[in-house]
């Protein structure tokens, strides 16, 4: 007996990406970009992906080769857009949380995993690019991978905003808001990560290292508005290690809500150890 599903999902008729076409990126996969060899200051724009042949509202990234061992493991990353398909840039999400992730190659490497899924309106012609910095003094060649998804095949169920709001950053270190984990057996008190100056139909959330000699730990985080947690949102899990990479899961799609204009948006986190853990960046970013 066949199953039978008369208009099916929101899937999507329309998909570009950076390893589409004659010529993918290098073995390593994604598109490179390189931060400043000065601490804090943004590295060159490079393009990601190249004048969208149409629609697009849904953009899906993710992040792969910012780590060093032993030197700040912060890295800061802004992705573009040039509505004309060109090099013209500005700002489509500010200040991306995106250091600490492992390395990708062709024997076996860490593979890509922080993830970040926007429902974003992007117009047909546009180009996406990215440019990035850390809070080191040299500079660091990290990789991105982006796929974007246009053309619902339910437009009516399937909701995308047109911009990202930026919440909990400090770019001038390339950093979050810092927040120590409580020991195992209990979360640390919810702290307030920023106050939405927009209603938000989605939200993303990073978490970054701060200890440039990291441990090998693992930490729970959840995400709250008034003491509680957002009804519907997952707890994160993030892992540490001593070889500077940090692996997260847990928002592995859009975490939608409807989130008013003026509300406080917090974390609280437990570690794994009966000690505190190491403090985190912690990032928060709407789309509205």
């Amino acid at each position: 007996m066949s199953l039978a599903i008369p208009h099916g999902g929101p899937g999507f008729t329309f998909e570009a990406d950076v390893f589409s076409g004659a010529a993918p990126p290098a073995a390593v996969g994604g598109v490179a970009f390189t931060t400043a060899a000065s601490a804090n200051v943004d590295g060159t724009a490079v393009t990601v992906l190249s004048a969208l042949a149409r629609d697009a509202c849904y953009l899906v990234l993710s992040f792969a080769q910012t780590s060093g061992i032993g030197v700040p493991p912060q890295v800061m990353a802004d992705i573009l857009i040039d509505p004309a398909g060109g090099t013209s840039w500005s700002s489509l999400i500010d200040d991306l949380l995106v250091g600490s992730a492992g390395n990708l190659n062709s024997s076996g490497g860490t593979g890509a995993n922080l993830y970040f899924h926007f429902p974003l309106w992007i117009p047909a012609g546009a180009s996406i690019g990215v440019q990035a910095r850390r809070a080191h003094t040299t500079a660091l060649t990290g990789q991105i991978q982006a796929w974007v998804y246009g053309e619902p095949k339910r437009p009516d169920q399937w909701w995308c905003g047109q911009k990202v709001e930026s919440l909990g950053i400090n770019a001038a270190s390339s950093s979050g808001t810092g927040h120590v984990p409580a020991a195992v057996g209990a979360f640390s008190t919810w702290a307030t990560i920023g106050t939405s100056t927009k209603r938000y139909g989605a939200l993303q959330f990073s978490v970054g290292g701060t200890d440039s000699n990291s441990l090998n730990g693992v930490t729970y985080w959840q995400m709250g508005v008034g003491g509680e947690q957002i009804p519907g949102t997952p707890t994160v899990l993030t892992a540490t290690t001593t070889a500077e990479t940090m692996s997260r899961s847990g928002c592995h799609q859009p975490i939608w809500c409807d989130l008013p204009s003026g509300t406080a948006i917090q974390t609280r986190a437990q570690g794994s150890s009966a000690s505190p853990g190491e403090s985190h960046d912690v990032a928060f970013y709407g789309v509205y």
